[in-house]
């Protein structure tokens, strides 16, 4: 959750596990764009934050603030997400994107396949929840 985040935003992503982002991740892959699957079929294309995934992140409405927050996120969770994605692409499988709280120290991503699905799952730590002002920020390492 980037800074500013509603609390209830963040409740309703606690529920369902959708957030701004993990909509936006399931349209990118649903579309395709040629420039992002360039950068799924590069050793290490999401690492830091590519021009095109910046722009395709902005074009799916996400606010500078939370495109910052996926910028922070460790390359090797980005590269596992894109391993991920180039499977999931190759086997022609849909792909469900899902965040998560869990008790661990660090993010991780947890990646399950079957037959038709493939299931990316973002796990930040409770213990990066932050209150301010009214607003909560889950930080990013």
């Amino acid at each position: 959750m980037p800074v500013a985040t509603t609390w209830a935003t963040f409740n309703e992503a606690r529920q369902t596990g959708i957030t701004k982002t993990t909509e936006a991740l399931e349209k990118l892959y649903k579309t395709k764009p040629a420039d992002l699957v360039e950068l799924v079929e590069k050793q290490n294309g999401f690492a830091g934050m590519p021009k095109a995934i910046r722009d395709a992140l902005e074009h799916e409405g996400l606010s500078a603030p939370e495109i910052d927050h996926v910028k922070k996120w460790p390359d090797q969770q980005k590269e596992d997400v894109r391993l991920a994605l180039l499977d999931a692409m190759k086997s022609n499988r849909a792909v469900l994107s899902r965040w998560k709280l869990h008790n661990g120290s660090n993010e991780d991503t947890i990646i399950e396949t079957s037959a038709n699905l493939t299931t990316i799952t973002f796990y930040s730590p409770w213990s990066k929840v932050k209150a301010a002002a009214g607003d909560v920020t889950v930080d990013v390492d």
